[in-house]
């Protein structure tokens, strides 16, 4: 009878904490892709003010990775530049250190 107990209130506790963990990664979730907008807006504002003040525009790849190298990872055409950076190649991002 004793099993059965502490079975029940194994359930109970489990399935209270699965529905915390749901909803914590939805938040997640949202919470990063907002951010990720704010930070393209911000990455395409910035280039613009950079290209009417006769800058070169801020690199892509580059940005992208010092703002989250996972999201830079995920990134087809910065994917290879980032494996050489992280291989050692320094030129291969513009990282300033």
């Amino acid at each position: 009878m004793k099993n059965y107990i502490m079975i029940l209130i194994c359930c109970v506790i489990l399935h209270n904490c699965a529905a915390a963990l749901v909803g914590g990664a939805f938040y997640k979730s949202s919470k990063t892709k907002e951010q990720r907008q704010e930070f393209m807006t911000s990455f395409q504002k910035t280039n613009s003010e950079r290209q009417a003040a006769g800058f070169k525009p801020l690199d892509w790849c580059s940005e992208v990775y010092k703002f989250d190298p996972g999201w830079a990872n995920n990134d087809p055409q910065c994917n290879a530049r980032i494996k050489a950076y992280e291989k050692g190649d320094k030129n291969a991002l513009s990282i300033e250190n």
